[in-house]
């Protein structure tokens, strides 16, 4: 079991982890290639939101060419760990959603009035996404 100051470091690394991502994604999709950000499938999709609905395993399987046995023993893990994981992430969601709002706060603040509104704009974008991934997720789940 970890002490107090252990789980709290962890949880730490894991909202800067979470934060890095979030802030990450936002510069690329604010700088990046607007084809690979942007662009749409024929099917209406993005290439991001194709790539958020995979599964973890999914995405294991596409990168790392899985055996049958190893994609059936990573989804016995993953399943075996799935609550572990949801009650950890409801101790750090509200956490995370708090420093995502001040880094949010932080980045408006460096920026000229016709860049906060683009920046809200990808905000605004980013968050629907983030809603739309946790109802398809909630809805998976049932």
């Amino acid at each position: 079991m970890l002490n107090r100051s252990k789980l709290w470091a962890v949880l730490l690394l894991i909202a800067v982890f979470v934060a890095g991502i979030a802030v990450g994604g936002g510069t690329t999709a604010a700088l990046g290639d607007s084809k690979t950000m942007t662009g749409e499938a024929r099917d209406g999709t993005s290439g991001r939101d194709r790539e958020h609905r995979k599964s973890y395993s999914e995405r294991l399987q596409d990168e790392l060419t899985l055996s049958a046995s190893q994609r059936s023993s990573i989804d016995t893990i993953i399943q075996r760990r799935q609550v572990e994981m949801r009650n950890l992430w409801k101790e750090v969601g509200p956490r995370f959603d708090t420093l995502r709002n001040e880094i949010r706060g932080q980045v408006l603040d460096v920026l000229d009035e016709s860049q906060q509104e683009k920046f809200r704009e990808l905000i605004a974008s980013s968050d629907k996404n983030r809603e739309k991934r946790e109802r398809d997720r909630k809805n998976h789940r049932k």
